[in-house]
């Protein structure tokens, strides 16, 4: 529980009980964004345990939802991707939902299960601990009659709460313990709906009126702060964790022989609860020294006596011997340890108090990285429940909700915590500095991004963004970077002029939006270009359709940029409207007039979709101008401009403007020349350059303001400041030279190509309905050369590895290649029936015995339908002797029909199959075919794999080819079998062909 580290030895009679102290000081303020970050970070374990919970108690429900998405031909690892099947037609969506309605439900009702109820669990332990505490204080407590001390030091508490206004059931009782009852520290406790309780030691009651006044006051600005139930709650946070997901995972108790293989599939997840309660562990002790900060300064204030806590924590306050200075790297190590999770502070730091230091840390790096990382696992983990039984609607959707809940739980905590630290910094009379808290949030965003919540990603089952971009994390993380420095910065601005609580909600919603709209724009963009790697798909997203996806994100960064910077004046008035003006005209003009000159060589849908595109990206282009020129030429002393962050806001809205404006004078003109007369023209002329703007403006501005600190540099040694006249020169000429190189080809990352509309178009709901991943053909297998060498002859190494190349042309795009392991082949199974054992151990005999004259092995993998992964074996042997016949692999086939062979992964510790002899493959040459088969169940889920074996013996050599599939819930399809068969055919046979050639 916690508690305040307020104790003396003093024994001096207590005196008359009238107290004098201030009570117009205002009552701690509650640290309630802290708060929610630990409830957050509690709700964010408890649903990945729960998720955990869920995957070890039973496989049952996604093995029958595998099972049925295996046997409608759809592959259940691309549904975690955002351009997953479900996105192709109605018919495919249908399939999908009815295959895995029941298991999304059920998984998505534990993660919210898990989610509310890790939080309840800490409010019934400090629910627990509050009357277990409360039953011990009626058994030590001392009677207030017993001595005229306790008797007299009721008084006093009683009077200190009448002179505070405690009444009702905010005035907390005072209650004496006996010495070493409860301890020796002064503390308060709460329960729910029940009046708090001042608990101190009876020695206590014998100090000095103006020590015991310290220590009540103390304590009764945690009554007055109203978080003495919170901060209980939270002093379980941290603990729980950890033990959590553990019991969540012992159901794999019921496997013992996949126990140490399943929990080495989760060790990732029990490393990262691990890391995450230190984490934790740190923010709610910083959270509890902080609130004894802010106490003790109440205490202060109220006896209006800066020195009146060194009265209570002694002498020595504020000093520390150079003797406790630890001597070495584990003594220094330990004790950072012990000061990072201590809730308490120690005098020594608690008698030199700065006023502001709460304040500061809330908005500093470290909480601020903390508070990153915690919204963008909250990213993660709304997307998943509401992916899950969100795949009968728009798979995008739940992206934009996630990543709104994301960004408001981080806006709403930082956009307070910043507008402290600016008026902290205003107050001591200087500019906040902002380089650690922005720093702070793009680490905590890209860590977050790169981790996941504890429980709902193993080794096997990949988390949300590993699966989407196939572990290419480098791109999208760099992009993520730079989206959250952008909206930060932004952030950090809107919080200067955030005064009032109006002021601060319009500030949380607008960055809320600016980063849920770059963000699901990011992600979106990227996994399209990952997927086909065509630039296209981000020019064409970017400058044009996102219009579509996001359009209400940049009306409303207008607007609260515009508030602010009413609030704000960070920016000369007469220097932005002529800057504003000239961007608009000049913009407007370069457009519309480019538009006029070229439209009627647009002799398809395709080039007037780039006209129409370069026409609103000149526009865009104007506005990110006075951006730059704006966030240049800000308010400041005849050379030296002010701070740079307080007009960001300002700058942008003026950069909205002029688009806005440019779009609506190329609209102007273009109603002029008689084409677009209407209300819908007007508003994609307006809106296409604001959106475009505004993704401009979130990749550049990180770049753009260090530009703006060089150019400030330069102003101070050169004494030039930026006047109205040269601002608005210099915006003409740059949004003409601008237009001029992006008509020009000049700039070709920008523009749009001829072919990127009718391709974004192919990639959206509305395009044609697309099949399911078709089984690709098998290529026709190369005709043999003519004459050559005997096939039959002896091959070294190389002339037997140069046979197997024509598996690189008859394998299906995207194959790839694997080393293969060679082994003496000597160690067989412990199968059984013994006979089949015995069958194996005379076959590996015999190979082993043969003498032979080369060897090659290729091996690769390639994916098959909805079969992730298929793996082919294509070798060739070649022996000293000629093999003349296949009577040992008869004699395996007929003694193996049926066997068992122990197996460590499955539940009743062994796998069930045999072998079927085939039809021999059509080759003019002796060839023999085995088909082998192993089923079993995997935490209740049918696991079967699929073996064929072709052999083609051309007289000293020996062609195989092995292939092998392994699926979940069913055999595979026997359109996948079919292809399986005919591939195996063609590369033996191209392998046959390939022995005629002379080395």
């Amino acid at each position: 529980m916690p508690t305040t580290s307020m104790s003396s030895t003093a024994a001096i009679p207590r005196p008359s009980p009238a107290v004098t102290g201030s009570a117009a000081v205002a009552a701690p303020r509650r640290l309630a964004s802290m708060y929610v970050l630990v409830a957050a970070a509690l709700m964010l374990l408890g649903g990945g345990a729960a998720a955990a919970l869920r995957d070890s108690y039973s496989a049952r429900y996604p093995a029958a939802a595998i099972r049925c998405l295996s046997e409608q031909g759809i592959d259940q690892a691309a549904l975690q991707r955002l351009d997953s099947p479900g996105q192709r037609s109605p018919e495919i969506r249908e399939r999908i939902r009815v295959c895995t309605a029941p298991n999304a439900r059920g998984q998505s009702l534990f993660m919210l299960a898990g989610g509310v109820l890790l939080p309840v669990v800490a409010v019934l332990l400090m629910v627990g601990g509050a009357v277990l505490v409360r039953w011990r204080l009626a058994r030590d407590a001392v009677p207030a009659a017993r001595t005229a001390a306790a008797g007299s030091a009721v008084e006093r508490f009683e009077a200190w709460c009448d002179l505070l206004g405690l009444t009702g059931r905010r005035r907390p009782r005072l209650v004496l313990v006996a010495p070493y009852a409860s301890g020796r520290q002064a503390f308060t406790t709460g329960l729910p709906f029940a009046a708090p309780r001042v608990v101190l030691p009876l020695g206590h009651a014998y100090l000095e009126p103006a020590r015991f006044d310290v220590l009540v006051l103390h304590e009764l600005a945690h009554v007055r702060s109203r978080d003495v139930s919170w901060a209980a709650a939270v002093w379980w946070t941290g603990w729980l964790s950890v033990p959590v997901l553990l019991v969540a995972l012992s159901p794999l108790a019921r496997w013992p022989r996949q126990r140490w293989g399943l929990l080495a599939e989760y060790l990732p997840s029990v490393v990262l609860a691990v890391a995450l309660s230190v984490i934790v562990l740190g923010l709610r002790a910083a959270l509890l020294r902080r609130r004894e900060f802010a106490a003790d300064r109440y205490a202060r204030e109220v006896l209006g006596d800066p020195d009146a806590l060194r009265g209570v924590l002694g002498a020595s306050a504020g000093t520390v011997s150079a003797d406790a200075v630890p001597a070495d790297i584990a003594r220094r190590l330990g004790g950072w340890l012990r000061t990072v999770r201590a809730v308490h502070p120690p005098p020594s730091v608690r008698a030199g108090l700065d006023p502001t230091a709460s304040e500061e840390w809330e908005g500093g790096f470290a909480v601020s990285a903390v508070t990153a990382v915690l919204a963008m696992l909250t990213v993660q983990a709304v997307y998943i429940a509401l992916s899950l039984p969100g795949q009968v609607w728009n798979t995008r959707l739940p992206l934009n909700l996630a990543a709104a809940a994301g960004s408001l739980l981080w806006a709403g905590v930082m956009v307070p915590a910043w507008r402290r630290r600016a008026r902290q910094a205003t107050v001591a009379g200087g500019a906040p500095t902002w380089s650690g808290p922005v720093a702070g949030v793009v680490l905590g965003m890209v860590a977050g991004f790169l981790i996941q919540v504890p429980g709902q990603a193993t080794r096997m089952r990949l988390g949300v963004w590993q699966s989407q971009f196939a572990h290419h994390l480098v791109l999208p993380a760099g992009t993520v970077a730079v989206v959250t420095a952008s909206v930060a910065a932004l952030t950090a601005g809107l919080a200067v002029t955030a005064d009032r609580a109006g002021r601060r909600v319009a500030a949380v919603v607008t960055s809320a939006a600016a980063w849920t709209a770059a963000f699901t724009a990011s992600i979106l963009v990227l996994v399209g270009y990952v997927q086909d790697g065509d630039p296209g798909r981000i020019r064409t997203m970017l400058v044009g359709a996102g219009l579509w996806e996001w359009r209400w994100a940049p009306p409303l960064v207008l607007v609260g940029c515009g508030l602010a910077a009413l609030r704000r004046r960070a920016l000369a008035a007469p220097v932005a409207v002529g800057v504003i003006g000239v961007a608009a005209v000049t913009g407007g003009a370069a457009a519309g007039l480019t538009w006029q000159l070229r439209i009627g060589s647009a002799d398809s849908d395709d080039l007037l979709f780039v006209l129409i595109s370069q026409r609103s990206l000149i526009c865009a282009l104007a506005g990110w101008v006075v951006l730059a020129v704006l966030l240049s030429a800000r308010r400041g002393g005849t050379a030296t401009p002010g701070p740079v962050v307080p007009a960001i806001p300002g700058a942008l809205a003026g950069g909205f403007v002029a688009a806005a404006l440019a779009g609506a004078v190329t609209f102007g003109i273009a109603a002029a020349g008689g084409r677009g007369r209407s209300v819908d023209v007007l508003l994609d002329a307006v809106g296409w350059p604001v959106w475009q703007l505004f993704v401009a403006a979130v990749l550049t501005l990180p770049a753009l303001l260090a530009g703006v600190r060089l150019a400030d540099r330069y102003r101070r040694r050169a004494q030039r400041p930026v006047t109205g006249r040269v601002a608005a020169l210099t915006t003409g000429v740059l949004v003409g030279l601008l237009s001029v190189a992006l008509v020009g080809g000049a700039l070709p990352p920008l523009a749009v190509g001829r072919h990127d509309w009718p391709d974004y178009l192919a990639t959206l709901d509305t395009a044609p309905g697309r099949a399911p991943a078709a089984v690709p053909v098998v290529p026709s297998v190369p005709a043999a050369e003519s004459g050559g060498g005997d096939p039959g002859r002896p091959l070294d190494d190389t002339a037997a590895t140069a046979a197997l190349a024509v598996a690189e042309r008859l394998l299906p795009v995207g194959h790839r290649r694997v080393e293969t392991h060679s082994g003496d082949g000597g160690t067989v199974p412990d199968v059984s029936p013994e006979t089949c054992r015995a069958a194996l151990v005379r076959h590996a005999g015999a190979e082993r015995a043969r003498p032979r004259a080369g060897d090659a092995v290729q091996q690769y993998t390639t994916s098959v339908g909805p079969y992730p992964e298929m793996t082919v074996t294509l070798g060739i042997t070649s022996y000293v002797t000629p093999v003349r016949d296949f009577r040992l692999d008869q004699e395996m086939a007929d003694r193996c029909r049926h066997l068992t062979i122990p197996s460590p992964v499955s539940d009743t510790g062994v796998m069930e199959g045999g072998y079927v002899v085939g039809t021999a493959p059509a080759v003019p040459c002796p060839a023999y075919r085995t088909e082998f088969t192993l089923t079993g169940r995997v935490r209740t889920l049918a696991v079967v794999s699929t073996v064929l074996s072709e052999r083609v013996l051309v007289g000293h050599n020996v062609v195989s080819v092995d292939i092998l599939i392994g699926s979940s819930g069913a055999p595979p399809s026997a359109e996948v079998i079919g292809y399986r068969d005919r591939l195996g055919e063609a590369l033996l046979i191209g392998a046959v062909n390939g022995l005629r050639r002379d080395r």
